[in-house]
């Protein structure tokens, strides 16, 4: 096996990769897999060693592992390395890494990133270290929601939610839920195209009498279900996220950005209005649902309307071009009703109120004009300009004479 030496290169920052690394260990029982994974047959995948990629710089760095961009060095492609910390030899915690590579086994589809294979190499102790190597794309949508110098129209939130719930609703009808559902794991590749990634905390559900961990999902995107203390749960966690997330959108600020998850379940509250058995049957049966009511008494109106109206009035135009984003005034010209009674449908407190995706895709709000595109190539050219401003501004600022 190859014994690999990574380099920093800062020239591949402009590349983003999901962050959420987890430690793996390639020894591992069947028993080590969560109860709730069907029996399955050995990987599909071989794993092959690393030799015939070049290590061309780090991508990002997590808690435990690091993603880095590589290039093969017979077809000259350049990919995406996922790599797993080991901690000693002994180390043997191989859950994350062996539930992660079940899932990605299952999964083929547009708009979920492509796994390519595993790998493995030694490191400076001689110790086993396990990679998956992923497609290469562009960007994530944290970083696009998150940049000032990009334009956010009606129509490329459309193409955005669209193809998110398109990928989304294809890995539910395998069984899967994805259960970390947030903008640094929806990347965006060169073509424009919606990439699910980050499969780390993804799962299998639907078989009887299984616990699955409610503390799971990255806090601003946990479904209020989750937040109480409920298993076990289904697809529909998903379907809150995606809500946040296509809310997040529009607005360009997190929607409810609590630090704790007592903090999150008042500014849900807030939000969508007090949590009980009204709206939400058999809640009061849930873990946290005491502490929940003891903090949260005094009553509260639903206010999602009104907080994410000026957004979708701002929005809103037909036909947008350049000229139109001069004044926010001349954007001002009809509420997009369709898209909030879709977000509506998609954050309700009822988990069982809330569409399956298939439902979803059908709704009016995609059949409107603006109609989405088949692409987001306006997304990822308004991110290149900005990437290369800002090496232009980079330049000037250190006194360099800009390229020919």
């Amino acid at each position: 096996m190859a014994r690999c030496k990574f380099q920093e290169n800062p020239c591949l920052s402009i590349f983003v990769h999901p962050r959420d690394l987890r430690l793996v260990d390639w020894y591992y029982t069947q028993e080590s897999v969560e109860q709730n994974f069907p029996t399955i047959a050995p990987l599909t995948r071989d794993i092959g060693d690393l030799e015939e990629y070049d290590f061309v710089g780090m991508i990002s760095e997590g808690s435990f592992g690091k993603v880095f961009c590589v290039l093969n060095k017979p077809s000259k492609q350049y990919s995406a390395l996922k790599t797993f910390y080991r901690l000693g030899k002994d180390d043997l915690k191989p859950q994350s890494f062996l539930q992660e590579l079940l899932v990605l086994n299952e999964l083929k589809h547009k708009h979920i990133v492509r796994f390519i294979k595993c790998c493995s190499s030694k490191n400076d102790e001689d110790y086993d270290v396990f990679h998956l190597l992923f497609e290469l794309c562009r960007f994530d949508l944290q970083k696009a929601i998150y940049n000032k110098n990009i334009l956010w129209p009606l129509i490329t939130i459309k193409t955005t939610a669209l193809q998110i719930l398109k990928g989304l609703e294809y890995i539910h009808r395998k069984s899967i839920m994805h259960r970390d559902i947030k903008p640094a794991n929806i990347l965006i590749s060169n073509h424009g195209m919606v990439k699910i990634a980050d499969f780390g905390m993804a799962t299998f559900y639907g078989k009887p009498n299984i616990r699955l961990d409610s503390e799971i999902c990255t806090l601003h995107y946990r479904a209020p279900e989750l937040l109480l203390g409920c298993s076990p749960y289904d697809w529909r966690v998903d379907v809150w996220s995606a809500g946040v997330l296509i809310t997040e959108l529009y607005r360009r600020v997190p929607l409810l950005g609590g630090s704790t998850v007592d903090e999150q379940l008042t500014n849900i509250s807030r939000m969508f209005g007090n949590i009980n058995e009204l709206v939400y049957p058999c809640c009061k049966q849930l873990p946290r649902w005491a502490s929940y009511e003891k903090k949260n008494g005094a009553p509260c109106e639903k206010t999602f309307k009104s907080v994410i109206k000026p957004y979708a009035m701002r929005v809103g135009k037909h036909k947008l071009s350049q000229k139109d984003f001069l004044g926010t005034d001349s954007m001002r010209v009809f509420y997009d009703e369709h898209g909030v009674n879709l977000l509506e449908l998609l954050l309700s407190l009822d988990p069982s109120n809330r569409p399956s995706l298939t439902d979803a895709l059908k709704h009016n709000w995609f059949k409107t004009e603006p109609h989405p595109r088949k692409n987001l190539h306006d997304l990822v050219n308004a991110f290149n300009l900005s990437q290369n401003h800002n090496i232009a501004k980079n330049n000037e600022l250190n006194g360099e004479a800009p390229k020919p």
